[in-house]
């Protein structure tokens, strides 16, 4: 096993422990304030390194747990790649609804969910409450067998089009004919759709529905984009967490190899570091200090400051 290999696992251990075992630390309340504890055999450092040793570990895979309810035990645990990581990461964040706090694993398992676990955490990526991703239902997509394409009724709605004008045939092709009716959007649009698209669920609306989405998922994903406003605080976040789980960076041995780490708030929600950052005056000019350089990166030890970007995470 490599140094940088023994650092980057020592400080995995040293995260399990004080998650399980320390009152104080971010991950204890929805981790050990659980119940969540770790096995007697890893227990020490050379415990774990054994048990290490027998996996098919490398330095791009992660921890985890089958069930967010499992002890730490060589039994329950398994290393998975980053991908794997970040859903199992975003399951293990706390949020608040209906009164009550617990991570989302709890959420999705809680009586009033209406949708998938899937559609959920799409959902929450998009910006959604989490009240909102668990108890809106989806429309299906059904044929309505009510109707034949011949004959939808004046005021038939679908999704957000209600029919205002009588059918009209359209022959677009030899022996092949398109009935098109006179429709409104909720939007106030006016245009003729195919009846055979109505019936099917196809179209529900003018085009501002997909608009909409697509405006929502590029608000969320559109970040890592040269062209996107907020691509540079996006490049600022991937260096703070770089340089605090990735051994491979440059950098490492100083931050994550110190044991310093990124708060849970923000190592797993980019939006939540940008929230924090716009609330406390970020500009394109400025770059992120730390008030106590051998703390971790948090709300309340972080400040914007101009400066040189070798100086923005300064030691």
């Amino acid at each position: 096993m490599t140094p940088a290999a023994g650092q980057r696992i020592t400080a995995i251990w040293q995260r399990m422990m004080a998650s399980c075992t320390e009152p104080t630390d971010e991950d204890y309340p929805h981790i050990g304030g659980m119940g969540v504890m770790v096995c007697a055999a890893w227990q020490s450092l050379d415990g774990f390194l054994a048990w290490v040793e027998t996996q098919p570990y490398n330095e791009e895979r992660w921890l985890i747990r089958d069930a967010p309810d499992l002890p730490f035990a060589p039994r329950h645990c398994r290393w998975v790649s980053g991908r794997a990581y970040r859903t199992y990461c975003q399951r293990l964040q706390v949020y608040n609804a209906f009164g009550e706090r617990k991570a989302l694993a709890g959420w999705l398992r809680d009586p009033r969910l209406c949708v998938s676990a899937r559609q959920v955490c799409v959902r929450l990526q998009r910006g959604w409450s989490l009240e909102r991703a668990m108890t809106e239902r989806i429309e299906p997509r059904i044929v309505h067998r009510r109707y034949s394409v011949a004959s939808i009724p004046v005021g038939a709605r679908f999704g957000r089009i209600t029919v205002i004008g009588p059918c009209v045939h359209h022959v677009y092709r030899k022996n092949v004919y398109v009935y098109l009716y006179e429709c409104r959007c909720d939007c106030g649009v006016i245009k003729n759709i195919n009846g055979s698209n109505l019936l099917t669920g196809d179209i529900v609306s003018c085009g501002c529905f997909r608009k909409e989405v697509a405006g929502q998922h590029q608000r969320t994903f559109n970040v890592k984009t040269p062209k996107s406003p907020d691509y540079r605080l996006y490049r600022l976040w991937r260096m703070m967490t770089d340089i605090c789980s990735n051994a491979r960076h440059l950098r490492y041995q100083w931050y994550g190899g110190q044991g310093i780490r990124v708060c849970v708030a923000w190592a797993r929600d980019f939006g939540a570091f940008r929230e924090w950052a716009r609330q406390h005056g970020y500009t394109d000019t400025l770059y992120l200090h730390r008030r106590d350089c051998s703390a971790d990166f948090s709300p309340e030890n972080c400040y914007w400051e101009k400066g040189r970007q070798r100086a923005s995470f300064a030691r």
